[in-house]
């Protein structure tokens, strides 16, 4: 017999959930002041409680937390793929017809926000998906082939002088209190954003690494054997940091010296993939140590509806700062929309809590899946788990 549908929950693994907990988390703090931000330069941050927030925000979770939602998206990609190969279905059919549904998703919240990861994934998940027929080892090659090219690609995008012929849409549209006119401005900014070449390139580059690495991750097995695995993790988190630590200051040199390496040879995507891979060796680290352990349970219960809680933060941040909410646009400081988020994130864990206590996935995650595979997937705790059916 063959299974032919989502895995069940109780297969998945508890780390990874807590991982991509810890990144939505992140994802809120910094969503929340680019809302904030609207159609204006970086604010200043004159007070000092706002001051203390910026320096946490940057250091801990700025560039660190979408990267690691890529890698585990491609974890995820690889271990839903090799599900379905062991089932002889049609991988790739089946891909591109989730993908796609993907898709509609993205287009939905990117009239929300402008900076969507999400359709960013649909073009992840289709190349992974290429790749792959090329084997697994495929995954390492590719991602390690990209990881040494990005210092020279990123400076050659920028040389190149594309620029956008999309003027950015007015944020009057954005502080207005029409509906239409809210979503007008998500969409055109979202359209502008993609028409940034320099800067979606360099989005999209980066994020394929670190999806190729996750799909690699997957396929040894990382994160299934975590435990055994505690010696590798620790071995990680020091050869990140050593890392962190050497390129911080080659470029405090570069910068100091004027020796201008930068200009055609950025290492600064090094430097923030290596902070991420600091961050989350250090949190596998301190989960297999079995610290923390209510932190972690609540990481994990958010973990397990990410797209549901990700697209409910990007609707209450609209339901904050647009004209069609409470207005909040420009007219509150950075410390407070950093607050904002940490308690938009508290409350989702109880609600995450809440509802998978009466259902198996968070209700965007079972659309998906339901639409995914075409037909009705049980959802309900109460609902017998069995999705086998013909052998």
């Amino acid at each position: 017999m063959t299974p032919s549908g989502p895995i069940d929950p109780g297969r998945r693994a508890p780390i990874i959930d807590a991982l991509r907990g810890w990144a939505l988390f992140g994802v809120a703090l910094v969503n929340f002041s680019i809302f904030f931000s609207y159609g204006i330069p970086w604010p200043g941050i004159h007070d000092l409680r706002s001051t203390i927030l910026h320096s946490i925000v940057q250091l801990v979770f700025l560039t660190k937390a979408w990267t690691m939602l890529s890698f585990l998206f491609g974890y995820g990609f690889s271990a839903l793929m090799q599900k379905m190969k062991a089932a002889q279905k049609h991988p790739y059919l089946f891909f591109s017809w989730r993908m796609a549904i993907l898709l509609l998703i993205a287009l939905f919240n990117s009239a929300i926000y402008y900076g969507d990861i999400l359709r960013d994934y649909v073009i992840l998940g289709l190349v992974i998906l290429c790749i792959s027929k090329l084997g697994e080892k495929a995954y390492l090659w590719s991602a390690v082939i990209c990881f040494l090219l990005l210092p020279i690609l990123i400076p050659w995008s920028q040389h190149l002088g594309v620029r956008n012929p999309m003027a950015e849409p007015d944020v009057a549209l954005y502080s207005s209190q029409s509906a239409a006119d809210i979503l007008k401005y998500g969409w055109l900014s979202g359209l502008h954003t993609i028409l940034s070449f320099p800067k979606y390139f360099d989005w999209n580059l980066v994020m394929l690494v670190c999806g190729l690495f996750g799909a690699y991750a997957h396929r040894m097995r990382v994160f299934e054997s975590a435990t055994a695995n505690r010696n590798l993790f620790k071995k990680a988190f020091l050869v990140a940091l050593a890392a962190v630590v050497a390129l911080g200051i080659f470029h405090q040199l570069d910068v100091s010296l004027s020796w201008g390496v930068d200009r055609v040879f950025a290492m600064e995507r090094w430097f923030q993939m290596a902070q991420a891979a600091v961050f989350g060796s250090a949190m596998c680290w301190l989960y297999i140590s079995g610290r923390f352990p209510i932190a972690f349970r609540s990481l994990e219960v958010i973990g397990k509806m990410t797209l549901t809680n990700y697209l409910l933060q990007n609707i209450l941040a609209l339901m904050i700062f647009s004209g069609l909410g409470l207005g909040l646009l420009h007219r509150t400081s950075y410390a407070f929309t950093v607050e904002t988020a940490a308690a938009v994130f508290f409350l989702q864990v109880f609600f995450s809590h809440w509802w998978l206590s009466y259902f198996r996935y968070g209700p965007v995650e079972w659309l998906w899946r339901c639409l995914a595979y075409r037909r009705w997937l049980p959802n309900s705790t109460h609902e017998s788990w069995n999705y086998v059916t013909k052998t």
